[in-house]
């Protein structure tokens, strides 16, 4: 697992990658799904691009609690080599 974490201001990101070949990009800034609620926005990652066709989702996942950000990094991990 790679975690890579950036603030820049008002923005703020953290992306894991895991052995399977995918991996997660949780962001926090203004116009993000949930951000005036310090909730997360959360992608689904294949590589370095965002996984529009895995079972966990067909989009970024928004207003998201830090609860539901370790919830859908577990399904993530667990999901079959890309």
């Amino acid at each position: 697992m790679e975690i890579i974490h950036k603030e820049n201001g008002k923005r703020l990101q953290v992306r894991m990658s895991f052995k399977n070949g995918y991996g997660i990009s949780a962001v926090r800034f203004p116009g993000s799904y949930g951000y005036k609620q310090d909730l997360w926005e959360v992608a689904v990652l294949k590589g370095e691009d965002i996984a529009y066709d895995t079972k966990i989702t067909n989009d970024v996942i928004g207003w998201c609690s830090d609860d539901d950000l370790a919830k859908i990094m577990n399904k993530v991990r667990n999901l079959k080599k890309a």
